[in-house]
């Protein structure tokens, strides 16, 4: 085996495995550590801006992501949410622009609140499902 080759399998050896290859029949061979993941989709820990729309004439109610998935997200926000009810809401994730002034890329989504819990002073934690998302010009933001 070519040195290259030794440490390419050194670095394999220490990664983590995907998480979709958790539970199927390895090689007897291959030995990766397993870490058991409940969640069907791996979450991200960002902290994004979120803008929760109930009602279309009323102000958003804002909140911060803590992690989020192609499925859904976990915020912290100040209002109390029903476990079922439907709202749409955006995301704003930054982008590396080297511009003055922050760019986002916006994520219009139907969302369902599927759970709430306390949080860290006062605050409340929702986990809330992605219906559906759309990508929207940075224009149908506007910032406050």
């Amino acid at each position: 085996m070519s040195e290259a080759q030794g440490n390419l399998s050194t670095i394999i050896r220490g990664l983590e495995p995907f998480p979709e290859y958790i539970g199927l029949k390895r090689s007897p061979e291959v030995e990766l550590p397993l870490r058991w993941e409940r969640r069907r989709y791996v979450r991200a820990n960002v902290h994004w801006t979120v803008r929760l729309v109930r009602h279309p004439d009323k102000a958003p109610l804002e909140g911060v992501t803590d992690n989020i998935s192609s499925r859904g997200f976990y915020c912290i926000c100040d209002e109390p949410f029903v476990p079922g009810e439907y709202l749409e809401c955006v995301i704003l994730v930054p982008t590396q622009t080297r511009t003055s002034s922050q760019e986002y890329l916006v994520l219009r989504c139907l969302v369902q609140a599927m759970w709430v819990q306390p949080a860290a002073a006062g605050r409340l934690g929702v986990g809330f499902y992605i219906e559906d998302y759309r990508v929207m010009p940075p224009e149908f933001v506007r910032e406050a």
